[in-house]
């Protein structure tokens, strides 16, 4: 028991020393903790195109953001993202910049706002980005990049480099702003027109449309009223000459007589414009018994164009039915929808859907199709009020099937005697 003892005594002294010896400051005098020292503001932003890499610790390791004579507060940074497929950010404090870079983003500006331009980071909404340049979008304007400060983005608009007021009566001719109300005012080169009273030819040469035309940026000495382009030429509009848009001869329309000649398809074919008619490149003559389905010619006596599609049977005596003819003098065959041909005698058309039976409601089988069938009281029930010997109707009115057609009729009409609001009678 001695033993034990002792070896206890031994074991509480030895864990004692190992306490002195491992545990800092075990036997030292208590000291205040020392103050931690911050990191400068210069320190978060580092130079023009420098690594981004705060000191001491990794890129993707954001510090939280320190603002200068407060006191520090460490922002909460929540989840990190990725920018530039690679590197690693926190957006409540930094931006990715679409160029790849990581920038960091200044107080106030929130992070639905922020833009890059170039390593700057802006507010989207009260600034704008010019060529790597950062202005103000009240007072300044980007044009052709460079920069104007003689009006804000909503109040000005650019003419080249420059800019000038909106509500002003000032146009703008390559790149000059000239003065001029824009709804009367057109350029001609560098130079203005009155829209009203002249006409500019290929961008450089202003002229009188009483007294000339501009053909293909050429011009010609007749008035325009009564004239009309065809290529370099004028011709006289309502005259002998036509004009063909086609493109066999290097892209410039062709002349032509239209009492002879006519314009099909871009084509000169013979046949005048006032006896003939074009079918596709072809002209057809108006007084034969040919016609034209789509572009193709037939014989109108043999065959009838339906939709588009040539089907057999005559022009006269035929009626299309979607893609196909109905003899007229058929009396049985009729046209359901204006798609569907169908039989009366064996069928019926229902709602533009041919059905077989010769009775809509042979097909449907619903309430609607059932007619009203009269409940009638006992023979020996009292007689109505009037006389007549005609019971009183002591039912109502269901839906049944379809009572036979040689059955009691009803009718209430005051032609035959019945007060107005009296129950339906037989006859």
């Amino acid at each position: 028991m001695k033993l034990k003892a002792v070896a206890v005594l031994l074991a509480l002294t030895l864990a004692v020393v190992d306490a002195q010896n491992f545990v800092p400051g075990y036997n030292q005098q208590w000291q205040a903790p020392v103050q931690r020292q911050y990191p400068s503001p210069n320190q978060y932003n580092p130079p023009m195109g420098s690594p981004f890499q705060y000191p001491g610790q990794p890129a993707y390791q954001n510090p939280p953001r320190y603002i200068p004579g407060q006191p520090y507060r460490p922002i909460r940074r929540g989840r990190p993202s990725i920018c530039g497929g690679f590197q690693r950010y926190y957006p409540s404090t930094h931006v990715c910049c679409p160029s790849g870079y990581v920038l960091p983003r200044p107080l106030g500006v929130p992070a639905r706002l922020a833009a890059c331009c170039g390593y700057e980071v802006y507010n989207n909404l009260t600034h704008n980005c010019c060529a790597l340049d950062v202005y103000r979008r009240d007072i300044a304007k980007c044009c052709m990049d460079h920069v104007t400060t003689n009006g804000g983005e909503l109040t000005h608009t650019c003419c080249g480099d420059q800019s000038y007021p909106r509500m002003e009566h000032k146009v703008c001719c390559m790149g000059e702003v000239r003065n001029g109300n824009p709804m009367d005012t057109g350029c001609c080169g560098h130079e203005t027109y009155d829209k009203l009273t002249s006409r500019c030819c290929a961008n450089h040469t202003e002229y009188d449309p009483a007294d000339d035309m501009c053909c293909m940026g050429m011009l010609i000495g007749l008035p325009e009223y009564n004239h009309f382009c065809c290529g370099m030429h004028a011709l006289e509009a309502g005259g002998s000459q036509g004009c063909c848009p086609s493109l066999s001869r290097r892209g410039y329309p062709l002349q032509y007589d239209v009492h002879t000649e006519s314009c099909c398809g871009g084509e000169v074919v013979p046949g005048g414009v006032d006896t003939h008619r074009c079918c596709g490149k072809v002209a057809v003559d108006l007084s034969t018994s040919q016609g034209c389905c789509n572009g193709k010619v037939y014989d109108i006596l043999l065959q009838k164009c339906c939709d588009g599609q040539l089907v057999a049977g005559p022009e006269s005596t035929s009626t299309c039915c979607g893609t196909q003819a109905i003899p007229s003098t058929s009396s049985s065959i009729q046209c359901c929808g204006g798609h569907s041909i169908y039989d009366m005698e064996q069928q019926t058309c229902c709602n533009e859907v041919v059905r077989e039976g010769r009775s809509c409601a042979q097909q449907s089988g619903s309430p609607t199709d059932a007619t009203v069938e009269i409940i009638t009281a006992d023979p020996a029930a009292t007689p109505a009020p009037g006389g007549g010997g005609v019971p009183d109707i002591g039912g109502g009115l269901i839906l049944g099937p379809p009572i036979d057609n040689a059955g009691p009729a009803v009718t209430n009409s005051p032609s035959q005697g019945a007060p107005p609001g009296s129950p339906p009678m037989l006859v």
